[in-house]
Protein backbone atom coordinates (compact mmCIF):
# COMPACT_ATOMS: atom_id res chain seq x y z
CA UNK A 1 0.00 0.00 0.00
CA UNK A 2 1.29 3.46 -0.89
CA UNK A 3 0.24 6.54 1.07
CA UNK A 4 0.98 10.17 0.18
CA UNK A 5 1.75 12.16 3.32
CA UNK A 6 1.02 15.89 3.28
CA UNK A 7 0.90 18.74 5.73
CA UNK A 8 0.80 22.51 5.67
CA UNK A 9 -0.44 22.92 2.10
CA UNK A 10 -2.17 26.23 2.96
CA UNK A 11 -4.15 26.15 -0.29
CA UNK A 12 -7.08 28.50 -0.75
CA UNK A 13 -10.08 27.67 -2.92
CA UNK A 14 -9.06 27.71 -6.57
CA UNK A 15 -5.40 26.89 -5.83
CA UNK A 16 -3.96 23.53 -6.82
CA UNK A 17 -1.24 21.25 -5.57
CA UNK A 18 2.08 21.61 -7.40
CA UNK A 19 2.30 19.30 -10.44
CA UNK A 20 4.81 16.79 -9.00
CA UNK A 21 2.74 16.47 -5.82
CA UNK A 22 -0.50 15.99 -7.75
CA UNK A 23 1.16 13.29 -9.85
CA UNK A 24 2.09 11.32 -6.73
CA UNK A 25 -1.32 11.89 -5.12
CA UNK A 26 -2.99 10.51 -8.26
CA UNK A 27 -1.03 7.25 -7.99
CA UNK A 28 -1.38 6.26 -4.33
CA UNK A 29 -3.98 4.30 -2.38
CA UNK A 30 -4.53 6.96 0.29
CA UNK A 31 -3.61 10.56 1.13
CA UNK A 32 -3.18 11.59 4.78
CA UNK A 33 -2.95 15.29 5.61
CA UNK A 34 -1.63 16.52 8.97
CA UNK A 35 -3.45 19.86 8.97
CA UNK A 36 -3.30 23.42 7.72
CA UNK A 37 -5.22 22.61 4.57
CA UNK A 38 -6.99 26.02 4.78
CA UNK A 39 -9.52 24.73 2.21
CA UNK A 40 -10.71 21.20 1.48
CA UNK A 41 -11.39 22.24 -2.12
CA UNK A 42 -8.22 20.72 -3.66
CA UNK A 43 -8.99 17.41 -1.94
CA UNK A 44 -12.77 17.11 -2.54
CA UNK A 45 -12.50 14.45 -5.26
CA UNK A 46 -10.09 12.35 -3.19
CA UNK A 47 -12.46 12.56 -0.20
CA UNK A 48 -15.39 11.43 -2.38
CA UNK A 49 -13.30 8.44 -3.51
CA UNK A 50 -12.56 7.56 0.14
CA UNK A 51 -8.84 8.17 -0.44
CA UNK A 52 -8.32 11.22 1.81
CA UNK A 53 -8.20 11.79 5.56
CA UNK A 54 -7.12 14.92 7.41
CA UNK A 55 -6.90 16.52 10.82
CA UNK A 56 -7.29 20.18 11.72
CA UNK A 57 -4.26 22.42 11.96
CA UNK A 58 -3.92 25.72 13.80
CA UNK A 59 -4.84 27.64 10.60
CA UNK A 60 -7.94 25.56 9.75
CA UNK A 61 -10.46 27.80 11.52
CA UNK A 62 -13.37 27.12 9.16
CA UNK A 63 -12.94 23.37 8.77
CA UNK A 64 -14.74 20.80 10.88
CA UNK A 65 -11.93 18.27 11.13
CA UNK A 66 -10.83 16.29 14.19
CA UNK A 67 -7.72 17.41 16.08
CA UNK A 68 -6.29 13.92 15.92
CA UNK A 69 -7.19 10.49 14.60
CA UNK A 70 -5.88 6.99 14.16
CA UNK A 71 -5.74 5.73 10.58
CA UNK A 72 -5.58 2.00 9.90
CA UNK A 73 -3.45 1.02 6.90
CA UNK A 74 -3.42 -2.75 6.60
CA UNK A 75 -2.11 -3.86 10.02
CA UNK A 76 -0.40 -0.53 10.80
CA UNK A 77 -2.02 2.06 13.06
CA UNK A 78 -0.96 5.61 12.25
CA UNK A 79 -1.53 8.55 14.56
CA UNK A 80 -2.39 11.73 12.65
CA UNK A 81 -2.14 15.14 14.32
CA UNK A 82 -0.99 18.63 13.38
CA UNK A 83 1.37 18.81 16.35
CA UNK A 84 1.22 22.44 17.47
CA UNK A 85 -0.27 21.27 20.77
CA UNK A 86 2.86 19.39 21.88
CA UNK A 87 6.15 20.55 23.34
CA UNK A 88 8.01 17.24 23.01
CA UNK A 89 8.13 14.02 21.06
CA UNK A 90 7.22 12.09 24.21
CA UNK A 91 4.04 14.18 24.64
CA UNK A 92 3.06 13.52 21.05
CA UNK A 93 3.55 9.76 21.45
CA UNK A 94 1.59 9.76 24.71
CA UNK A 95 -1.37 11.55 23.06
CA UNK A 96 -2.54 8.37 21.36
CA UNK A 97 -4.23 5.70 23.47
CA UNK A 98 -4.05 3.08 20.77
CA UNK A 99 -0.94 1.17 19.80
CA UNK A 100 0.39 3.47 17.06
CA UNK A 101 3.86 2.84 15.65
CA UNK A 102 3.93 5.87 13.38
CA UNK A 103 2.76 9.41 14.07
CA UNK A 104 2.40 11.82 11.16
CA UNK A 105 2.47 15.49 12.13
CA UNK A 106 3.16 18.89 10.62
CA UNK A 107 3.09 22.52 11.78
CA UNK A 108 6.79 23.40 11.49
CA UNK A 109 7.07 22.91 7.68
CA UNK A 110 10.38 21.15 8.45
CA UNK A 111 10.80 17.59 7.12
CA UNK A 112 11.75 15.27 9.97
CA UNK A 113 11.95 11.62 10.96
CA UNK A 114 12.51 10.83 14.62
CA UNK A 115 12.49 7.49 16.37
CA UNK A 116 11.25 7.63 19.96
CA UNK A 117 11.82 4.70 22.31
CA UNK A 118 8.84 4.25 24.62
CA UNK A 119 10.32 2.53 27.66
CA UNK A 120 7.04 1.77 29.40
CA UNK A 121 5.78 -0.13 26.33
CA UNK A 122 9.24 -1.42 25.30
CA UNK A 123 8.63 -0.34 21.74
CA UNK A 124 9.52 2.38 19.27
CA UNK A 125 7.35 5.11 17.81
CA UNK A 126 8.38 6.89 14.61
CA UNK A 127 7.46 10.56 14.24
CA UNK A 128 7.26 11.75 10.64
CA UNK A 129 6.81 15.33 9.44
CA UNK A 130 6.56 15.54 5.64
CA UNK A 131 7.35 19.27 5.52
CA UNK A 132 5.30 21.43 3.16
CA UNK A 133 4.87 21.09 -0.60
CA UNK A 134 3.81 24.73 -0.99
CA UNK A 135 5.52 26.80 1.74
CA UNK A 136 9.04 25.57 2.33
CA UNK A 137 9.87 28.52 4.61
CA UNK A 138 13.56 28.31 5.50
CA UNK A 139 14.04 24.85 3.98
CA UNK A 140 16.06 24.39 0.78
CA UNK A 141 13.22 22.51 -0.95
CA UNK A 142 9.48 21.96 -0.77
CA UNK A 143 8.63 18.44 0.39
CA UNK A 144 6.06 15.78 1.05
CA UNK A 145 6.20 12.21 2.29
CA UNK A 146 5.61 8.77 0.91
CA UNK A 147 4.67 5.88 3.17
CA UNK A 148 4.89 2.27 1.99
CA UNK A 149 2.99 -0.25 4.09
CA UNK A 150 3.25 -4.03 3.88
CA UNK A 151 1.14 -5.63 6.60
CA UNK A 152 2.48 -4.17 9.84
CA UNK A 153 5.84 -3.18 8.34
CA UNK A 154 6.36 0.31 6.95
CA UNK A 155 8.89 2.61 5.36
CA UNK A 156 8.73 6.41 5.17
CA UNK A 157 10.65 8.73 2.89
CA UNK A 158 10.72 12.40 2.04
CA UNK A 159 10.27 13.55 -1.52
CA UNK A 160 11.90 16.91 -2.28
CA UNK A 161 11.25 19.16 -5.25
CA UNK A 162 11.53 22.75 -6.34
CA UNK A 163 8.54 24.89 -5.39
Amino acid sequence: MKVAVLSDTHLREGQRLPGPVQHIVDHVDLVVHAGDLISEYPFAELREQGRFVAVRGNCDWDLTLPEKMVVQCQELKIGLVHGYQFRSAQQMCAAFDEDVRLIVFGHSHIPRVQRVHLEEEAQECVLFNPGSPTQRRRQPHASMGLLKVDGSEFEVEHIYFED
